[in-house]
């Protein structure tokens, strides 16, 4: 009996055996819910936005804010569902394809021409999105000299419901500030007439190809305008009483009451000696000013001149203090025994039309002890490119603006006791005199290398090189 039983468990071995080596079976494939007709595309954009999917290039965070955005309409296609919206969808990419004209450089943009229906849908609608962001909080972050991550911005669901001029909807975006507005629709114009199709070159000299030369300076020009309109974007909101130095231009502007009230040109720092971006508050306006001549130009400067001529001093209504403030005779001093670069003495240059900072200045609180003053020399303002102080800004017909400054300086119902006439009178008579101002003005010395008004755009000189990172960056394309 033993013997057919271990045949039996023999062969009962074999067949498991046989069986286990068996493939297992197959587990039928689960067709993918974005091409599968049964699913209707609400139901499918829902899950795009929610489990995500290999053909959409969102991530989890950029999905929840689509998701909450159609949410709204219910998760409907907005673009391929009818003729309208169609209409739609073709206005949005012709508009995206004019980025330029809204300040907006080809490394804010994706590629909507790839992928299935619904996801070329959403990545549109994301694109319109972040451009929204970009108008309205600014694309370059100006400290790192690159530009600043993605961000999505919801904008009105009106915009996606019927045909509507997309081209004005994107211009509508970003500060309400007139001169932002100004400029946001020069450059719009500015573009169309610029060759937009040469994103990254080598520059051209005129010599070697006149017409591929002037293309690249237009190329270059719309670069520093979509910086300039992105700092503009960035800017602090300005009060409706303020001074404003652009230092590109050599330009002074004062605003009071939300109106332009006086130009005029300025000398700044030269390339050695950049004058600084600040804001600050102007707190009192000084006549006849003392100079106190800087630890930098009495040793670079006046030391080597009194070594040439103890008497230059005089020549100069210059005097000198050494410790405790005590005057000395410049005289009794051996100025050629003084080691060069050094200074241990305080130098200061009387009041009177000889002053470098002529007959008047306006003070204000920074870290560079910079301020804006007259000068004695009128007649460097006669020149186109006026970069030749040591950091501090000289104003043309300052003391017009100075008695501007007092006209509109006041606090409640009450003026400065010092008047236009008053000021004036001081001049007269050569009195140094501190004029506190009851209200003190805001000043902001920005640069801006394109400027505009309500006839166009004006382009300026980098002056310090402070874009060329930038337009290098434009010109790559990296997003950074």
């Amino acid at each position: 009996m033993k013997f057919p039983l271990q045949i039996t468990s023999t062969l009962l071995v074999a067949f498991c055996a046989i069986y286990a080596c068996q493939d297992a079976p197959k587990e039928r494939p689960q067709k993918d819910f974005l091409f599968d007709t049964a699913v209707p595309n609400p139901e499918k954009i829902k899950r795009l936005l929610h489990e995500g999917h290999t053909a959409l290039p969102l991530n989890q965070k950029e999905r929840e804010q689509l998701y909450a955005y159609y949410q709204q309409i219910g998760f409907r296609s907005v673009y391929s569902s009818n003729a309208i919206g169609q209409t739609i969808q073709k206005r949005w990419l012709r508009t995206l394809a004019k980025h330029a004209h809204f300040g907006l450089p080809e490394a804010r943009m994706r590629n909507l021409e790839q992928g299935p229906t619904l996801v070329k849908e959403l990545l549109l609608t994301f694109q319109i999105g972040t451009l929204v962001h970009d108008l309205d909080s600014g694309l370059i972050n100006f400290d790192q000299q690159k530009f600043k991550p993605v961000r999505w911005q919801e904008f009105p669901l009106t915009w996606l419901t019927k045909p509507q001029n997309t081209d004005s909807l994107l211009l509508s975006c970003g500060p309400a500030d007139t001169n932002y507005r100004y400029f946001a629709q020069h450059l719009y114009h500015f573009a169309d007439s610029t060759k937009l199709d040469t994103i990254c070159f080598k520059l051209t000299t005129e010599k070697e190809n006149k017409t591929l030369a002037w293309q690249q300076l237009q190329m270059d020009q719309l670069y520093h305008a979509q910086i300039s309109l992105d700092r503009l974007r960035q800017a602090v909101k300005k009060p409706t009483t303020f001074v404003q130095i652009n230092l590109p231009s050599f330009e002074l502007k004062f605003i009071a009451d939300d109106t332009l009230r006086s130009v005029h040109r300025i000398i700044v720092g030269k390339i050695e000696h950049p004058t600084p971006e600040l804001v600050s508050k102007i707190y009192q306006i000084v006549s006849l000013p003392y100079w106190r001549v800087p630890s930098s130009i009495a040793k670079k400067e006046i030391l080597p001149a009194l070594k040439r001529n103890a008497a230059y001093l005089q020549k100069e209504h210059m005097r000198i203090y050494g410790a405790g403030g005590k005057e000395i005779d410049p005289s009794t001093v051996k100025w050629k025994k003084i080691k060069d670069n050094t200074f241990p003495y305080q130098i200061e240059q009387d009041p009177g039309s000889w002053n470098s900072l002529g007959l008047i200045k306006f003070e204000f609180a920074n870290q560079f002890s910079v301020y804006v003053h007259d000068t004695p020399n009128k007649s460097l303002f006669g020149q186109k490119f006026r970069s030749f102080s040591h950091g501090c800004m000289r104003a043309q017909n300052p003391i017009e603006l100075g008695k501007l400054i007092l006209t509109y300086d006041k606090k409640g119902d009450k003026t400065n006791k010092v008047n236009a006439d008053s000021l004036q009178t001081l001049i007269d008579q050569k009195i140094h005199r501190r004029i506190p101002l009851r209200q003190p003005i805001p000043i902001f010395i920005v640069y801006h290398t394109v400027t505009a008004d309500q006839k166009g755009l004006y382009f300026h000189l980098d002056l310090y090189q402070k874009e060329t990172a930038l337009l290098a960056l434009f010109r790559s394309g990296n997003n950074g």
